[in-house]
């Protein structure tokens, strides 16, 4: 008999990959459908946004002001039952659109993923800048 983990076709990992390309493009739309209705994004800078809604416009608000350009790297990958957790780091750029100015960027991620039923999406999310010693 297939059990619903099963039936999901996608990966944590390439979830997570998901995630890059929309954040990359700016789409708010793909992003939101990434998440759980209850998830808990936590960035720098921004108040704590739970909730697909929150986080939405949280992203909004982000892609008003920048432009981002993030290659992820996976570390490492593990699901158990219908929970999974991935670390990943990304290097990029952001740039500052009403600057014209562009940022490098080395970035630390952890997520928490569950699995729906149909497929994987992201319950928690949580990111950091690279120590010094760790970027490049």
């Amino acid at each position: 008999m297939a059990t619903a983990s099963d039936l999901v076709t996608e990966t944590p990992e390439s979830v997570v990959t998901q995630y890059f390309e929309a954040l990359n493009t700016g789409d708010v739309g793909s992003i939101r459908r990434l998440f759980t209705d209850d998830a808990v994004v936590m960035l720098p800078g921004f108040p704590t946004a739970t909730g697909s809604h929150e986080i939405g416009r949280m992203f909004e608000g982000a892609f008003a002001a920048t432009r981002l350009a993030m290659t992820p790297t996976i570390d490492a990958a593990e699901a158990r039952g219908p929970l999974a957790t991935v670390r990943s780091h990304a290097s990029g750029t952001m740039t500052l659109t009403a600057l014209g100015s562009t940022i490098p960027q080395e970035n630390r991620e952890v997520w928490i993923l569950r699995n729906t039923g149909d497929r994987w999406r992201i319950a928690a999310y949580m990111f950091n800048t690279a120590a010094p010693e760790e970027a490049g």
